[in-house]
């Protein structure tokens, strides 16, 4: 298998040729675990995937495509490598240079025969290291050890025992992701290995239709596939026309609106930076309006806009006070005191 048929194997499944290789083994039957062994020893830096094999009879070899989370197309890796007990030997083409997803400038003609065998020496040793600190540099540090991993989520219902419900699996996934100090291959195995089941199956579907993906679009596929179905504006209006109940507390009425802002933010509805004067706005128009804390607030109207942190804690500050008023009170008509409010 020559450059050119490999930048068209690539192109066949629509796969960037920067990130691919051809391994071309002895047609013997190979498990892919040894498959990726070997690429893991040849190319230790990122992770490969088997995306097709083809054997052929005319020249005894079977030819495995190879794609990598990262660029491996300048990587100066030898033609050939021996590997196992037994001395396999095998080939590494790189597609074609040229090909419109760009390719590797190697060429057959220079290109020994399968028998001529290249054994990892040195000389290798010291371009990967090369290689892997062209790939690292410019990465922020990070401590990958011991961070919190996300609950498992697989989009069933019921919800099974130790798995969250989409909402709640989204609202955390949002968050740590602006919070992870991370590259974004690892902000993506983060978010991929607390997937199961058909949630699983939509991001694999997605990096097989998408090349490049990040984090963010593994979220908005799950939104699509497991997400509320209103668009923004059935949800805008449903925020508009959400009022607090009669003897709910005002703290648990900001927070079933903030759930109804947190989906419109999910569908793009509203710029990010209006949220904390929306909700306000809609906390003055659907509170109870004998709420005292409500008249609190509405006496603030014009000052600077409260964030939802402040505001909860004002409101919820408020309710523990009255609570203590209120049995104050009633403990004193329980001993039939004057009381003066």
């Amino acid at each position: 298998m020559d450059p050119e048929t490999v930048a068209e194997w690539c192109q066949t499944l629509n796969i960037n040729t920067d990130h691919c290789l051809a391994l071309l083994l002895p047609k013997e039957d190979f498990t892919t675990r040894q498959i990726y062994q070997l690429m893991d020893e040849v190319i230790p830096q990122g992770r490969c995937f088997i995306r097709g094999m083809k054997k052929d009879d005319a020249t005894a070899t079977t030819s495995v495509l190879l794609e990598w989370d990262c660029r491996v197309i300048n990587l100066n890796a030898p033609p050939t490598v021996e590997f196992g007990k037994e001395g396999h030997k095998a080939r590494l083409v790189f597609p074609t240079e040229g090909s419109p997803e760009g390719g590797s400038p190697t060429s057959t003609a220079n290109e020994p025969p399968l028998a001529v065998s290249t054994t990892i020496g040195p000389d290798f040793i010291t371009a990967l290291s090369d290689f892997v600190e062209k790939c690292t540099k410019g990465s922020s540090p990070y401590n990958g050890i011991g961070y919190r991993k996300l609950r498992f989520f697989s989009g069933s219902q019921p919800v099974p025992t130790g798995e969250d419900d989409y909402e709640s699996w989204m609202e955390q996934s949002m968050q740590v992701l602006d919070e992870w100090d991370i590259p974004e291959a690892h902000k993506k195995q983060r978010i991929a290995e607390s997937l199961r089941g058909a949630a699983a199956d939509t991001v694999r579907n997605l990096k097989l239709s998408k090349q490049d993906c990040t984090a963010y679009d593994y979220l908005q596929a799950l939104q699509d596939v497991f997400g509320r179905t209103e668009n923004a504006a059935d949800l805008l209006y449903q925020f508009e026309h959400t009022y607090q109940g009669h003897g709910e507390k005002l703290s648990d009425y900001i927070q079933r609106l903030d759930k109804i802002l947190h989906q419109i933010l999910l569908k793009k509805g509203l710029d990010p930076k209006l949220v904390d004067k929306v909700r306000v706005k809609q906390i003055l128009q659907g509170a109870q309006p004998l709420d005292p804390i409500m008249l609190k607030l509405r006496m603030k109207q014009g000052e600077e806009t409260l964030t939802y942190n402040q505001l909860i804690k004002e409101v919820r500050e408020e309710e523990a006070r009255l609570e203590v008023k209120g049995s104050m009170v009633e403990a004193l008509l329980d001993t039939g005191a004057q009381v003066t409010l």
